[in-house]
């Protein structure tokens, strides 16, 4: 059975992307509440900028989903005709012994992802701003950069009204019920 409605509570970046990917998959009636109005300045997705890494150690399924989500952030980039994202590369500080800067390094050269080793005389006359003489495994991954936090906000949602979604402001979710098995679940809200 396929859903009629689908409501979305939290207007952030993850409840504005599934609002966003259901649309885009054809899905109607798709409505998103938000406590306050889309950006506000106590959530967690609002701001100037958020870092894309790539590097998490040896486990592939984050820096797997971190090159999936970059190459749909670029074509949100083009959908929305807005700057979203600005490749900065990444510099990382670690030592040959520790767990994740050697480990990072090897997934991302077998994910084919642009990441290459410097030396100190390298690292010195590129950053010379960083102190790195207790270190020994140095690493720069190009694809690394700064998502626009609130920009992506605002692109999302222009995308979703375009899409005949639906966004309520100013719309808290005080409780959620579903007393019978036969009626659907209720949102309460504030209002």
């Amino acid at each position: 059975m396929q859903q009629q409605r689908i409501t979305i509570v939290g207007a952030g970046i993850i409840g504005l992307s599934t609002a966003y990917a259901l649309l885009k998959q054809g899905m109607k009636h798709v409505t998103v509440l938000e406590q306050a109005a889309v950006g506000h300045q106590r959530g967690t997705s609002c701001g100037l900028s958020r870092l894309l890494r790539f590097e998490y150690g040896s486990d592939p399924f984050y820096s797997e989903m971190v090159q999936l989500s970059l190459e749909r952030w670029q074509m949100l980039e083009y959908t929305s005709q807005q700057r979203l994202y600005t490749p900065t590369g990444l510099l990382v500080l670690g030592n040959e012994d520790d767990s994740f800067t050697r480990a990072s390094y090897r997934l991302l050269q077998d994910l084919g992802l642009p990441t290459e080793r410097l030396t100190q005389q390298d690292c010195a006359q590129h950053f010379p701003q960083f102190n790195i003489q207790s270190y020994n495994f140095l690493t720069y991954n190009s694809n690394a950069g700064m998502l626009h936090a609130s920009v992506c906000l605002h692109a999302l949602k222009e995308l979703i009204l375009d899409l005949g979604g639906t966004i309520y402001e100013n719309s808290s979710v005080t409780h959620i019920t579903h007393d019978k098995p036969q009626r659907p679940i209720s949102l309460h809200l504030a209002s």
